[in-house]
């Protein structure tokens, strides 16, 4: 997305000098000894340089550095496009200094050397430069944003000296290039990733949404852009991916717009034309975050909206009914700061914010911070992520995984492949560790992937905690959910003619998710079948001959490792089998073993022979007359 630009200069470009204004003195270039060729070389850069284009003014300046060395204009030039370039601030540092030395009271450059200083981990010097900048005549405006940089680098002191346990590795080709990759947002079974790209691969120029899938060795693969429904010819910036991946929310800079958030759903492998939020989250401000609670119900995003707390707010906004969000609420000074707050995420845990904010004890620019959103409703005290994932420079977008263990985000830090690339951090969060379930599967009708409704329930009290689908393509599913709950999930297909289906055109199953203390995964696959479909296939059931009689005395012996289940019923379909009639008689389990057949026991495992069999009477006693116990030793 468009960054701010804080500081603007102003250059007067005339026939045969040229000066830098600031609040002091100028820097006057004289071009007498400038030819032709020279002049209108300069004029070009200055030209890109006005335009904020300071990349492609730089080579320019260098090339006119070189033949007009002593020139502390073009130094002054040189240092400012380098204090754009994020790989190469040292290079702003060796230019602006001869500046400052000789021409300490010009264009401000004593602030803009404390910068650069700041940028390339030089704290003591920034300071002692911000403290001299301080001393001069400089305007009243200036002053507070000097004292800030003050404070980010007496911050960052404390924090580098502290630095995490944590290791920071660059993702790689080939989705990192030479071109800027920045915003990751990942799937919450870290298979997909969507990012934001701008190079020269984007349409128009500006910004598009890239994607890549990761391949069965762990590798990405190659990123491909979302499709001409998603990019288009101004900015299209991803911002969040839904729990269940299906809805992928973007950021849009139109002419008409001055930024508003976006949603797309996928059907398949491809995303529908994005549609605006219905509600009261856009206005006629900037929104360029989001983040989306695992139930959908509830938005966090960011808004310059002038009734906020600083320059950029996050507030979060309520699901009113289907598609209408309101109730923005402020998340109030705790989070919120006088200066500039963004980039949300909300663990799918339903209570750890990650956020950047230029406030509380950034080292620099923004940092990234996380807190926890307490029983009462309120947040705890920001803590600022740390020392080598922040940095003195702009740190945002950081996405944690469902199971904490990684944390994705994009920097220009040195030693990258480009202007901005995307790395991971392990451990995500410093001692973090969520306690949620990732509940993932697949979708068949006839053995073949299909689209699904899935409506998931809370089993206490029949309210509904979300729904999501299948992808019609792949039947694949994914979402989280709240551990120490009990949960009712219904699964019915999409576009499909109930009347052809052999059994219930709605399969429920039922989980209870116990009150652990880290991730849990639960894999459910849910296969349909039509009749017709049914008449091809035989049924197999596994034929048990009736257990000889066993002596009372060994009935009663314990073994080391043995223990003994009773099975009810083994079928190729298990959807096939009902088994209401034996309630109250214990938990059903399914084990699915090689042979894909899955058996049916029930009432847990038994110690004893003995127990087994008069737990076996009582299932064949409720009807279920072909029941029989089964050992099993040490697995």
């Amino acid at each position: 997305m468009k960054r701010f630009r804080i500081f603007l200069l102003l250059a007067i470009l005339v026939s045969f000098s040229l000066d830098i204004s600031g609040q002091n003195k100028t820097i006057t270039l004289n071009t007498k000894e400038f030819s032709p060729a020279d002049k209108a070389e300069l004029d070009k850069a200055e030209e890109m340089y006005l335009e904020a284009n300071y990349l492609a003014a730089l080579p320019i300046y260098q090339q006119l550095n070189e033949s007009f060395p002593e020139e502390y204009y073009i130094m002054y030039r040189l240092g400012m496009c380098y204090l754009k370039k994020q790989d190469a601030y040292e290079k702003a540092v060796q230019y602006l200094k001869p500046v400052a030395e000789n021409r300490p009271n010009s264009a401000d450059v004593k602030f803009y050397l404390g910068v650069a200083y700041h940028l390339t981990y030089k704290f003591d010097e920034a300071i002692t430069m911000f403290n001299e900048y301080l001393a001069q005549d400089i305007i009243k405006s200036q002053r507070p944003v000097t004292e800030q940089f003050i404070q980010y680098c007496k911050n960052a002191k404390e924090l580098v000296a502290n630095p995490l346990d944590v290791s920071i590795t660059n993702i790689g080709a080939p989705i990192n290039t030479e071109a800027a990759e920045y915003v990751p947002v990942v799937s919450s079974d870290e298979q997909v990733m969507v990012f934001t790209y701008m190079g020269r691969k984007s349409k128009g120029g500006f910004e598009d949404v890239f994607s890549s899938e990761k391949k069965k060795n762990g590798e990405w693969a190659a990123p491909t852009p979302l499709g001409e429904n998603i990019n288009g010819f101004d900015h299209d910036a991803c911002i969040a991916l839904s729990p269940d991946g299906q809805t992928l929310f973007i950021y849009k800079d139109t002419r008409d717009k001055k930024g508003e958030i976006y949603y797309s759903t996928i059907n398949g492998r491809d995303w529908d034309t994005p549609k605006p939020l219905l509600g009261e989250v856009n206005t006629n401000h900037w929104e360029g975050s989001a983040s989306i609670s695992t139930d959908g119900k509830t938005l966090f995003f960011t808004s310059d909206k002038p009734d906020g707390l600083g320059g950029r707010d996050i507030y979060k906004a309520t699901l009113i009914n289907d598609s209408i969000w309101g109730n923005i609420e402020n998340l109030g000074p705790t989070i919120n700061t006088r200066y500039n707050d963004d980039a949300p995420f909300f663990h799918p845990d339903g209570r750890t914010l990650v956020f950047s904010s230029e406030g509380h004890n950034s080292m620099g620019g923004y940092d990234i911070f996380h807190a926890q959103l307490q029983k009462d409703g309120t947040w705890s005290a920001p803590i600022n992520i740390g020392f080598p994932i922040n940095s003195p420079d702009r740190d945002t977008y950081y996405v944690l995984s469902a199971d904490g263990k990684t944390g994705y985000f994009s920097s220009g830090r040195p030693g990258g492949n480009g202007l901005q690339d995307i790395y991971t951090a392990i451990p995500g969060l410093e001692g973090y560790k969520p306690t949620i379930a990732l509940l993932k599967g697949k979708i068949t009708l006839d053995n073949v992937p299909a689209e699904a409704e899935i409506i998931i329930t809370y089993k206490n009290n029949n309210t509904t905690h979300s729904k999501l689908g299948s992808n019609s393509i792949t039947g694949e599913y994914l979402t989280t959910l709240p551990v120490s709950k009990e949960y009712e999930i219904a699964y019915q297909l999409k576009n499909t003619n109930f009347s052809l289906l052999k059994g219930d055109s709605v399969i429920f199953e039922t989980i209870a998710i116990a009150d652990v203390d880290t991730f849990v995964e639960v894999n459910i696959n849910v296969p349909f079948y039509t009749k017709e479909f049914m008449k091809t296939v035989p049924v197999v059931i596994d034929t048990i001959p009736t257990p000889p009689v066993v002596v009372v005395d060994y009935g009663n012996k314990q073994l080391e490792g043995l223990i003994f289940k009773v099975q009810i019923a083994a079928y190729n379909f298990p959807n096939n089998y009902k088994y209401s009639r034996l309630k109250g008689l214990g938990n059903v389990e399914k084990n699915i073993l090689d042979d894909k057949i899955t058996r049916f026991t029930i009432g847990g495992e038994f110690k004893t022979l003995n127990e087994a069999k008069t737990h076996k009477d009582k299932v064949v006693a409720k009807g279920q007359t072909d029941a029989f116990v089964t050992a099993i030793y040490k697995g």
